[in-house]
């Protein structure tokens, strides 16, 4: 290790050095005349110039370069991307207004306004891919381009079963009101037989028998709601259907009573039996109802994920405009520094020659007034001991 002795030795050193140095350029330049010193000062003054238009220029190209990422690939980059996501909100919002309307006039323009969103996403996904992206940028991309598509395909799957279950659900209205109309129907045709059997009464038990049970089937019907079992509710209205035909035969009443209240039967078993009949249009409303809950379910989850990788795909180009900007204040004060310096070591070269000059000429002049003045007052012996290689040294010399 050094000590002490040590740096003060490499301290002398250095002193020596630097006037050795000093000593040397001071020689050197007591060799050149006055003309070459002055040349000699221009010419490095010109050259710190020239130094200092080609910083300029480099550092100003660097600056153009910096901007140019954040004006041309950086800014529009997290712009596109802030859009991409807003095309796919708008393609949600039409989708929740189309699943909230349940007039069939709306649907059509909902579903027209679903299509000009999912087409603004396209444009934004083309735009994006017209970038040079980074890796990162990249992989989240094609994650939310293949993500989005599954939102696309599940909300358009979402908006045809909404589309059937509100024609179901207008057909259903249609058939509700004529089930209404049959039940007033079937009451009345119940009653004028209760009323013929009033008079005895286990011919009246055998009357109620014959309708009681239909009619609470008829008002369970009515009821219904998605826990309904519907399947069994049709058994057990054929099976009532079917017992009340065959008591209805042998219970001893007028028969124009009986075709009365088998016209109501028979009209019952119309509106609520079959393909087209009304218990099997309730579940297909149940099926489609089911079929939406668990595809909004699947929607909202594909959704949250689809957000998810857009936010990270809108903060990776965020970072990369920050960093960008970054990078060009960076580049304005890296210019500022060295064209300040630059311009300092010129303002310090041009004092110095200036100094160097003047120096060179009024050195000598002083010297030889002093000794041509003392000549003038009649000293002859005097000699201008002036040594030096330019004009004043020829002079001295001479």
């Amino acid at each position: 290790m050094y000590n002490e002795s040590d740096f003060k030795l490499f301290g002398r050193l250095g002193k020596k050095s630097d006037s050795y140095l000093f000593g040397i350029t001071r020689e050197f330049v007591m060799t050149l005349s006055i003309v070459q010193r002055i040349k000699a000062g221009f010419a490095l003054l010109l050259l710190l110039l020239l130094i200092l238009g080609g910083i300029s220029y480099l550092q100003t190209t660097g600056i153009h370069n910096k901007l140019k990422l954040v004006t041309e690939q950086a800014t529009p980059l997290a712009m596109t991307t802030t859009r991409l996501r807003e095309a796919l909100l708008l393609g949600n919002r039409y989708t929740l207004a189309h699943l909230s309307s349940w007039q069939v006039s709306a649907l059509p323009p909902l579903r027209q306004q679903y299509e000009q969103s999912k087409q603004l996403y396209a444009e934004q996904l083309k735009q994006m891919a017209g970038f040079d992206l980074q890796e990162s940028a990249k992989s989240r991309l094609s994650t939310v381009q293949r993500q989005a598509d599954q939102v696309f395909v599940t909300a358009e799957k979402m908006m045809s079963l909404h589309e059937q279950q509100v024609q179901l659900e207008a057909n259903l209205s249609t058939m509700r009101h004529e089930f209404l109309r049959l039940d007033d129907s079937y009451r009345s045709a119940a009653n004028l037989l209760l009323q013929f059997t009033s008079s005895k009464r286990s011919l009246h038990n055998k009357a109620e028998l014959i309708t009681s049970g239909i009619a609470r089937d008829i008002r369970q019907l009515q009821r219904t709601d998605e826990s309904t079992n519907l399947p069994e509710l049709e058994k057990v209205l054929a099976k009532d259907i079917e017992m009340a035909s065959k008591r209805l035969e042998i219970i001893v009443v007028p028969d124009d009573v009986k075709q009365r209240f088998s016209r109501s039967v028979d009209r019952l078993k119309q509106l609520a039996f079959g393909e087209q009949g009304l218990i099997q249009a309730m579940q297909r409303d149940q099926k489609l109802t089911q079929e939406l809950l668990a595809t909004q379910e699947q929607l909202q989850s594909l959704s949250n994920q689809v957000n998810q990788e857009l936010q990270a795909l809108i903060d990776i180009t965020d970072q990369s405009v920050q960093a960008d900007k970054a990078g060009a204040a960076s580049a304005v004060q890296n210019a500022i520094f060295w064209i300040v310096l630059v311009s300092a070591i010129s303002a310090g070269v041009a004092v110095l020659v200036a100094w160097s000059s003047a120096r060179s000429i009024q050195r000598p002049l002083q010297l030889f007034d002093k000794e041509l003045a003392l000549m003038a007052q009649g000293d002859m012996t005097r000699r201008i001991n002036y040594r030096s290689q330019d004009e004043f040294g020829a002079l001295s010399r001479s």
